[in-house]
């Protein structure tokens, strides 16, 4: 079967989102503070206690999908979850 990427209802283009919580750091200097250097680390799991929230949402219109996968674990759009 012949994949088809998933579009949007208006036709626009979908992107795959992943919710993260990302920690901001700084590397602390020879006195004994924060300096300017900062760092960042991704986490992955969701604030509302969930792992692997995900959704498909569209760069035109800004609509939102739930993420399915067909027989070979591809992306295709889910029911729609927000307008």
């Amino acid at each position: 079967m012949l994949y088809v990427k998933p579009i949007c209802k208006c036709g626009g283009p979908l992107k795959y989102i992943e919710e993260y919580v990302i920690h901001i750091g700084w590397y602390i200097t020879d006195a004994g503070v924060p300096g300017k250097r900062q760092f960042t680390e991704s986490i992955k799991r969701n604030l509302t206690g969930f792992t692997g929230v995900k959704w498909l949402k569209c760069g035109k219109c800004g609509r939102e999908y739930a993420v399915e996968y067909d027989d070979k674990e591809r992306l295709v759009r889910g029911e729609q979850i927000k307008t």
